[in-house]
């Protein structure tokens, strides 16, 4: 009994859940919870994702804002925030998740996402060739385990863009041959709406496919093109409109980003060869995330052994050959030169993570591997013994000529006998009698192994779940129980940070911020004032007390009981296991009075950020906040003596030291990233104490800056600031309202990052905040008493709501109308790639063998008619098309030729056919032996 255990049937389902088994045997492997105590975080899913995804949940269950949140970066635009991590439809799924399960839901969602990738491509693969079989399921699963995912796995919010384009390009296909809009308008809608950034590839590339779609179907379309391109671009468009609701929003607050601005190259250069790009297709190769330029292109070894064979088959076309070649030339300039690399990012080098269009090329690469696949048996054996000698040869010649530290050893030996053992499945089916589903069952196991141990290999780092979260119950005690007693508006910032947005991940108002969504001119405020900042990042990491009085930072955390708290201006006020609260003695409202003088004497342009905090102090006639404190250099290091009792802090005035060392009379500490520009708090020092800095970075010697606080001053700016605040009575996500007291004219400087989106009220009448200081809101006002409000709506979030509704008005209607239209004529569409359809004569199965052929004979007619209804043609069609009439005594007959058949109908052909035998030669036992042939075919 011949039993089979894989059917075409189950292609699908083996594409998703193949993928999704390796993936949860990984997490097993990897003790990722709940098998163990690690986590699958890593880069931006442990500093970012994690953090927004918590915000999130948090929002959805509190009924908060989606607008606006104030516990990111001293406040935020979240609709734009939004829009570029968390716009997943399947992220509302978090309202369902217990809060402590946030992590878990995050990675095991990876796992669903990867299997969707192979189901996905499998789909594409079967409905782009028309050709029903299991082998669309070893293609899907390389698909969802690429060098791609393996490399940006952890990017959850890439997921849903690589999941879903294989279904835009099969849609697209659909709707240049004249089908229904519908697949191609949603998918890239929702590949927009999820993540606009690798959309942007997306439809690059979707651009460049609609010019090869047009040579390789030139034949079949000869008249209207200007009609398929105007549909292409009406449903491009319908799809981006879709999607405005959050790609505007998006796309204005990107423009206050230091994304915003675009410098293209000057000159182009190249990074690496092809040979290059073309070994990193080996396995176990490990992936680049840096800031190095390599494409992460792993999708089986197989691929060596059958592009080779796609070149070589006579039965695919030499046009479809030149235009996929060209597809694939177009690819490797576009990962090794700068210009074309910085277009395909949306005219914007990445920063790390390079290469992020190579799924793309995964697609096309595998597209053409299962197209040889499936005219596999056209293969002469010397072609195939061709094809594997080229791909041996081409592993020893990159073995021999790549030396990249990425390749280990063993990867060309693995490629090579990966390669061998391919081969061997191709020979046996060619040989074979039996056991073809023995041959399927072999091959995939084969392919199971292999992309299971390069994605154990060469992904899924972990971190420590534990740790993580190790003060989060504590953290959270404390700060629900300032929430309870203090009813104010006021800020909380952790000393000892996990991540920068800390405050989004446990949910209290923060000053620090890591985003790509950032506002530059907040980050630019930061550096210049002597705290941490960056290209999308700042934070509170080298805040002296004035700043933290100034952006209202009234409480703070600390994982140690503080030293010397009263001397620090700190007064305690709680604990929870490790974790300390305390109080700043000198803390702002979010608003206070300044005159235009004293904002133009606040000089941000001083050149260090002691004389930048100075100069504000001083512009108030308080006197300088921040003492120098002169030391020496012995040799390397750089030697100081505390002068008097106090908080100090160093300058480190070379940008190129990125490690420094203090030495203590007791003890020492190491500050990472310097380079960043802020400043290195030492703490409080006693009178005559000594330190000793010393750079840890090589070929640097140290060089920086010493400064005393001085409480004093503090204080004094206290005094004169305090009696002038706006302390809003009522707030929210997003508003605020309250009374503001002016002595006089001059300006209310807020500490919240100027937006355009937002309002303001004073006194009833509608006025225009100012930017102020580079960055922050303000608004100029009379003296005396004046009752403010202000709000925040996104900017284009109004117009992009009013798109979003007209967009699916038009695909709506556009719907109606194909659907009528169609409805009153028959289909006549071409089969995809000039197939024929499977069942066209009853030998069709037996010519073709191994698993295709099982599944043509195993069909009903009723199945069959089903599925040739999908290509696009009725089953009479089919019939007239496929079924040769009886052949009569007259030696010419007329039949259908699907050679010439058209869009617009079947165009008869004269076939010559023998005279049949006359009915007294035929063999009476041979003739009801066909019959009864033919009825167990049938």
């Amino acid at each position: 009994m011949n039993k089979k255990w894989l059917r075409a049937a189950d292609a699908y389902l083996v594409a998703f859940l193949l993928p999704c088994i390796i993936m949860l045997v990984i997490f097993i492997a990897r003790g990722i919870f709940p098998f163990g105590e690690e986590s699958f975080l890593r880069t931006d899913l442990y500093h970012q994702y994690a953090p927004f995804f918590s915000e999130f949940q948090y929002k959805l269950r509190h009924g908060g804002s989606l607008l606006y949140s104030w516990d990111i970066g001293m406040g935020v635009n979240f609709a734009a925030l939004y829009g570029y991590y968390l716009a997943s439809p399947l992220n509302f799924l978090l309202i369902l998740v217990p809060r402590g399960l946030v992590l878990e839901f995050m990675s095991y969602l990876v796992i669903v996402k990867i299997g969707l990738c192979g189901l996905t491509a499998a789909v594409y693969f079967r409905r782009h060739f028309g050709r029903r079989n299991f082998g669309c399921a070893f293609f899907g699963i390389l698909y969802a385990m690429s060098g791609y995912l393996a490399a940006y796995s952890w990017n959850i919010m890439w997921l849903d863009c690589i999941l879903l384009f294989p279904l835009i390009l099969l849609g697209m296909e659909r709707l240049l041959r004249g089908g229904s809009p519908i697949l191609y308008t949603v998918a890239l809608g929702l590949s927009i709406l999820s993540n606009y950034y690798i959309s942007i590839m997306i439809c690059l590339f979707l651009v460049l496919y609609f010019f090869a779609f047009e040579l390789l179907e030139r034949e079949r379309f000869r008249e209207d093109w200007w009609k398929r391109a105007s549909r292409f671009a009406l449903f491009s468009l319908l799809s981006g409109g879709l999607a405005a609701v959050t790609l505007l929003p998006e796309i204005y607050a990107l423009k206050t980003t230091a994304s915003g601005n675009v410098s293209f190259p000057d000159t182009a250069t190249q990074y690496f060869t092809i040979l290059d790009m073309i070994a990193r297709h080996l396995p176990n190769v490990e992936t680049e995330q840096g800031l190095n330029h390599w494409p992460n292109l792993y999708c089986g070894t197989a691929v060596f052994l059958l592009l080779p064979l796609y070149f070589m088959n006579r039965r695919i076309r030499i046009r479809e050959k030149l235009v996929y070649g060209v597809l694939l030339l177009l690819f490797y300039l576009s990962f090794s030169i700068n210009t074309l690399n910085f277009i395909w990012h949306g005219f914007h080098y990445p920063n790390s993570l390079p290469c992020r269009q190579s799924f793309l090329y995964i697609l096309l690469v595998l597209t053409m591997a299962y197209h040889a696949y499936l005219e596999r048996r056209a293969f002469r054996l010397r072609e195939l013994c061709r094809a594997l000698g080229i791909a041996l040869m081409l592993i020893l010649l990159l073995q021999k000529l790549v030396t990249e530290e990425a390749f280990h050893w063993s990867s060309f030996y693995v490629g090579l006998l990966l390669v061998l053992l391919y081969f061997g499945c191709m020979y046996w089916e060619r040989r074979r009698k039996r056991g073809g589903n023995l041959l399927l069952l072999l091959t995939l196991l084969l392919l199971t192994v292999e992309t299971a141990v390069n994605m154990a290999v060469t992904s899924v780092t972990t971190t420590s779940r534990s740790s993580y979260i190790a003060d989060n119950a504590d953290v959270r005690k404390l700060t629900e129980a300032v929430r309870s007693e203090d009813r104010g508006f006021y800020r909380l910032e952790k000393v000892t940070r996990k991540t920068k947005n800390d405050g989004a991940w446990m949910n209290f108002p923060s000053v620090s911020l890591f985003s790509s969504t950032a506002y530059k001119d907040c980050s630019d405020f930061f550096r210049k004032s002597g705290m941490e900042a960056s290209t999308n990042a700042y934070s509170i990491t080298g805040s002296t007390p004035l700043m933290d009085m100034l952006f209202a930072v009234k409480y703070a955390l600390y994982s140690e009981e503080a030293a010397h708290p009263s001397e620090q201006g700190l007064e305690y006020i709680n604990a929870s296991g490790k974790t300390y609260l305390y109080r700043n003695r000198y803390t702002l409202p979010i608003g206070y009075f300044l005159t235009e003088q004293q904002l133009r004497d606040w000089d941000l342009e001083a050149g260090n950020p002691a004389l930048v905090q100075n100069s504000f102090t001083e512009a108030l006639g308080a006197g300088s906040v921040l003492h120098p404190v002169l030391g020496s250099f012995e040799g390397e290091d750089y030697v100081f003596t505390a002068d008097e009792a106090g908080l100090y802090y160093v300058y480190v005035n070379r940008q190129k030291i990125k490690k420094v060392k203090a030495y203590y009379t007791e003890g020492e500490k190491l500050f990472d990233n310097v380079d960043r520009g802020y400043f290195l708090e030492l703490g409080y020092l006693r009178s005559g104490e000594e330190i000793r800095l010393h750079s840890e970075t090589s070929g640097q010697d140290m060089d920086g800056s010493v400064y005393r606080f001085d409480r004093e001053v503090l204080r004094s700016v206290y005094e004169r600031l305090s009696p002038y605040g706006f302390e809003p009575a009522r707030f929210g996500d997003g508003r605020l309202s309250g009374r503001a007291v002016l002595p006089e004219d001059g300006v209310l400087l807020c500490t919240i990052p100027y937006d355009a989106g937002w309002t303001a009220t004073v006194d009833g009448e509608k006025i225009k905040p100012d930017r102020e200081k580079e960055g922050f809101l303000g608004l100029k006002l009379s003296a005396g008493e004046h009752e403010i409000t202000l709000r925040y709506f996104p900017q284009g979030l109004k117009i992009g709501a009013v798109l979003s509704g007209i967009s699916l008005l038009l695909l709506l209607l556009s719907v109606c109308l194909y659907w009528g239209f169609e409805s009153g004529r028959p289909r006549r569409k071409m089969p995809v790639d000039g197939k024929a359809a499977p069942g066209r004569r009853k030998s069709a199965g037996k010519e073709r063998g191994g698993e295709e052929g099982d599944s043509v004979r195993g069909r009903s007619r009723r199945r069959r008619q089903k599925a040739l209804r999908m290509q696009g043609r009725t089953a009479k069609e089919w019939d007239r098309a496929f079924v040769i009439p009886e052949v009569s005594k007259e030696k010419e007959i007329e039949v259908p030729d699907i050679r010439t058949m058209t869009a617009e109908g079947i165009v008869r052909k004269v076939v010559k056919f023998p005279q049949p035998p006359n009915s007294s030669d035929t063999n009476p036992g041979e003739t009801e032996k066909a019959e009864r042939d033919e009825e167990e075919e049938k």
